[in-house]
């Protein structure tokens, strides 16, 4: 109705006004028109995207519902499409479903969306994301990066962008700080900001950052097991298995109950416990998310399985984890394997990638090699 999209506008303008906010051309141009203009349709989009970032099966299934009955209404429509394969995507990311047809079916979607719309931020960002997950961690940054012009306000984009090239290696200057200042209250946002602190040796910061994201986040959010690794690093152990047994009771019966309680006895350095909870579903989920692997891979050099830690560093590299800098030097539970030959020989590899990298990303990211770093705490 172009009534109501005009006062749906005029009601937006006021608020802009009363709050003394500052928006650019476009910005007022979005205030005004809404991207979908079915409102039943536009409200199924909006809450299926809350619903997608609770991170449990049941959101995704919700969240899924929502955009189908929008593309009922509708028909095809590139963000509908886009989101409904960030859905897709989500269950590989936050390891729900590992599947990799999952990341198959959320290719298609963002395929389906730029045929629509060649320049649709969501699908661009949809392909880089799938990209990151599949180690195309050029492609993921190029992605992300253009939707993330396309669409400056939206943390969900600056998140992902961040979290690639944390796990590249790749410094992207100011962007989390700015996505902090955008999305102060999201618990992935302090997520992100908690590995950028640690990979670059700010080992108080990054444990600050992790209290503040276990604050914001469900008792059922993966970011505990998270949170719970970075204070391992920084020599918080006796914290970190107390969080991860907590982790694991929240999440029992689950992928990631096993996932904590891998990691919980690895920090005891019992190998035994440690590995009888590394089921083959684990192994698939974790086979597939370049964070997850990396800590897998933090957790078998703990318990002197350098065959195994080897392993797991390359799953993780393979599935774009080539932060050369962090793995190499400033990662401290991987010190049991630093010494073996094989793990200088992976480096090396490691690195040929790292710096081949920050020759193929866009300009405004830049490699920087963190060589005055202190040495991170020991668990």
């Amino acid at each position: 109705d172009p009534v109501e999209s005009r006062e749906c506008g005029s009601a937006a303008r006021k608020i802009v006004t009363a709050l003394k906010v500052t928006l650019t051309d476009l910005d007022q141009r979005r205030t005004i028109n809404r991207p979908i203009e079915n409102l039943v349709a536009y409200d199924c989009y909006l809450r299926a995207r809350q619903e997608m970032y609770a991170w449990t099966p049941e959101s995704l299934d919700r969240s899924n519902h929502l955009v189908d009955q929008a593309l009922v209404i509708v028909g095809e429509n590139a963000l509908l499409l886009a989101t409904k394969g960030q859905i897709a995507w989500n269950k590989i990311n936050a390891m729900l479903d590992p599947d990799e047809r999952h990341l198959d079916q959320a290719a298609d979607l963002a395929r389906r969306a730029l045929i629509l719309e060649p320049d649709n931020y969501l699908g661009l960002f949809l392909r880089g994301i799938v990209a990151g997950l599949r180690g195309q961690t050029a492609a993921a940054l190029r992605d992300t990066y253009r939707a993330h012009q396309l669409r400056p306000g939206d943390s969900n984009v600056l998140t992902e962008l961040c979290r690639f090239a944390n796990a590249s290696g790749i410094m992207v200057p100011g962007f989390v700080e700015k996505l902090v200042s955008m999305d102060p209250l999201t618990p992935v946002t302090w997520s992100v900001v908690e590995f950028d602190h640690f990979v670059n040796g700010r080992i108080s910061e990054a444990v600050s950052a992790a209290r503040r994201a276990l604050e914001l986040a469900s008792e059922v959010s993966m970011l505990h097991i998270y949170a719970a690794w970075t204070f391992a690093k920084a020599g918080l152990r006796e914290e970190a298995i107390e969080l991860l047994e907590k982790a694991s009771r929240k999440l029992a019966g689950t992928l990631h109950a096993s996932w904590a309680l891998f990691l919980r006895f690895a920090l005891d350095g019992d190998a035994e416990r440690a590995c009888a909870h590394m089921t083959p579903l684990l192994e698939q989920g974790a086979g597939l998310v370049d964070q997850a692997a990396r800590t897998i891979a933090d957790g078998y050099s703990l318990i002197g399985r350098t065959d195994d830690s080897l392993k797991w560093i390359r799953i993780g590299m393979d599935r774009g984890y080539t932060n050369y800098p962090f793995l190499s030097t400033y990662d401290p539970l991987l010190a049991n394997v630093r010494t073996d030959p094989r793990f200088q020989e992976l480096m090396r590899e490691v690195q040929a990638r790292w710096e081949a990298l920050a020759q193929n990303v866009p300009q405004p990211l830049r490699a920087q090699s963190p060589a005055a770093l202190p040495r991170t705490g020991s668990a």
